[in-house]
C-alpha cells in the first residue's frame, strides 16, 4: 500500500485511460505528504517540512507547479488530514504547529489542487480510521497488524460491528469504526480525554498507584488537582513524567526511555517501569471502551505501537491482565485486540481513501 514515486507517475501517465484522480495531504506537525491516486495506483507528489501556514501553502503551490505538466484538471476531491478539531469550522487551527501561524482558511490553499466545494479535512485519527478501513477492504489487514491475544473469534453472524481504534503518541488519538450492513462507517471521538478509573482501596496495588498518580497530575492547572485523563498517561508527555517518577527525578527524552525500556529485561528498570504504565492505561483505556461500546475488537496503530513491539511481546501477559481484569470480563473475554506490526502512513492512506468516497458522490 506504499506509494510509488513521482517518477513512476511520469512513466505511467500515458497509459492511463482515464486521468481523473484524488488528492491526499497528511499534514503532519513537521511534514507534509501528498499522494495521488489514479485509477488503481497511488503515487508521492511531494513532502517538504512545514510548522507554519505560510510554509504550507507554499509546498501545496509548489506541488500544482510540479502536477500542472502532467494534470490541468482539478481532482475530483483532495482530502486533508490534520492535528486539530475539523468539525464545523471553515477555518482550521493545527495544533502542533508554531501557534503563531496555525491557522488555515482553505481558500488560501491553491484553488486547483484544493477545490472549493471539494475539499474535505479531517482529524489525523479520524483519517487513520479510513486507513484501516482501507486495509480491511483490501484484504490487507492481516499483513500490517496481528492479533495480540491469543483467544479464538467464534464465527458469528453480525448485523453491527464497532471497532475501537488508538492511536497513542504526541497525544493519544481515539476514533470508532462501526461496520454496518456492508458499509464502514468512522466515527472521530475525544475518548483519550476521559478520566482514568483508579484501583479502588481494597486493590493490592491501590497505593502503589496513587502515588504514581499524584507525582502526575499536572500541579500549574488548579482545574486538574482532582483527577487525570488517560492522554495524560499514555502520551509523550506521559511516558516521560512515570519515568520522571520512576527513577526518582531524572528526566529524559521520550524516544530515550522507549529505546532503553526495548533493550533491557530487568524489570526494576525505570525505563520498563514507565513504559508498563504508560501502555498499561492505554490497555485501561481499550478496556473501558469495549466494555462501555460493547466492542468487536480493537486497533492499536501508530508508529510508537510499530517501534515497541519488542516490548509489547515482552509483557504479553501483564498487558493483556489490564485489558481482561473486569467484573464485566464476560462481556470481553472475545474481543480480540490487534496491533499494528508494519510500519505504513495510515493517515496517508485514509485520505485517499476518503476522497475517493467522497469525490463520487
Amino acid at each position: 500500500m506504499n506509494p510509488k514515486t513521482f517518477e513512476e507517475l511520469q512513466n505511467d501517465f500515458k497509459s492511463f485511460h482515464n486521468p481523473e484522480y484524488y488528492l491526499g495531504i497528511d499534514i503532519g506537525g513537521t511534514n507534509t505528504r501528498i499522494i495521488l491516486s489514479i485509477e488503481q495506483s497511488t503515487y508521492e507528489v511531494s513532502t517538504f517540512k512545514a510548522s507554519k501556514v505560510v510554509d504550507l501553502i507554499e509546498g501545496v503551490k509548489s506541488a500544482d507547479t510540479k502536477l500542472y505538466p502532467l494534470l490541468q484538471n482539478p481532482p475530483l476531491a483532495t482530502c486533508c488530514c490534520m492535528a486539530g478539531p475539523t468539525s464545523n469550522v471553515d477555518r482550521y487551527r493545527f495544533t502542533n504547529y508554531d501557534q503563531s501561524d496555525a491557522v488555515l482558511d482553505p481558500v488560501q490553499l491553491p484553488q486547483r489542487l484544493c477545490p472549493s466545494g471539494k475539499t474535505f479535512f479531517l482529524n489525523d485519527l479520524e483519517s487513520g480510521c479510513y486507513g484501516l478501513i482501507s486495509l480491511i477492504k483490501h484484504n490487507l489487514v492481516g499483513f500490517y497488524t496481528k492479533q495480540f491475544t491469543s483467544i479464538v473469534i467464534p464465527t458469528r453472524p453480525s448485523t453491527s460491528e464497532i471497532f475501537v481504534v488508538m492511536a497513542p503518541g504526541t497525544g493519544l488519538g481515539v476514533g470508532l469504526i462501526n461496520h454496518k450492513k456492508g458499509q464502514y462507517y468512522v466515527s472521530p471521538s475525544e475518548f483519550g480525554h476521559i478520566q482514568i478509573s483508579p484501583h479502588g482501596p481494597n486493590h493490592p496495588n491501590y497505593k502503589e498507584e496513587q502515588a504514581l498518580l499524584n507525582n502526575i497530575i499536572p500541579n500549574e492547572d488548579p482545574t486538574r488537582q482532582f483527577s487525570l485523563e488517560y492522554e495524560d498517561i499514555v502520551s509523550g508527555r506521559g511516558l516521560v513524567a512515570c519515568y520522571k517518577y520512576y527513577s526518582g527525578g531524572d528526566t529524559k527524552l521520550g524516544h530515550d526511555i522507549a529505546h532503553e525500556a526495548n533493550a533491557s529485561s530487568d524489570p526494576e528498570n525505570a525505563s520498563v517501569k514507565a513504559m508498563k504504565a504508560h501502555y498499561a492505561y492505554l490497555f485501561k483505556g481499550a478496556q473501558e471502551l469495549a466494555v462501555g461500546l460493547k466492542a468487536t475488537g480493537v486497533y492499536l496503530i501508530g508508529d510508537n505501537i510499530v517501534h515497541n513491539s519488542r516490548f509489547f511481546d515482552a509483557n504479553r501477559p501483564f498487558l493483556l491482565d489490564q485489558f481482561y481484569c473486569h467484573p464485566k470480563k464476560a462481556w470481553i473475554e472475545n474481543t480480540p485486540i490487534n496491533i499494528q506490526t508494519v510500519q505504513t502512513n495510515l493517515n496517508l492512506l485514509g485520505t485517499v481513501y476518503y476522497a475517493r468516497h467522497h469525490g463520487q458522490l
